[in-house]
């Protein structure tokens, strides 16, 4: 997501998916990618807006600026 956001046109759209991961707590660290995705949307506040995510385990963002 970092080396793709600036890639991204304003507008673009950005899916991430399997936000939620798999349903084992032993593995969660290593199955969800949650943790990831929102050091991500931290960096990057301001720059994006959600749009209504397609399922529980995507989340979609729209770029607003650079």
């Amino acid at each position: 997501a970092v080396l793709s956001f600036p890639l991204l046109h304003i507008n673009g759209v950005m899916v991430f998916d399997d936000y939620l991961g798999g349903e084992d707590p032993y593995s969660a660290h290593i199955t969800q990618p949650k943790a990831g995705i929102d050091a991500f949307l931290m960096v990057y506040a301001g720059r994006y807006k959600y749009l209504r995510p397609l399922s529980d385990y995507q989340l979609v963002i729209q770029k607003l600026s650079e």
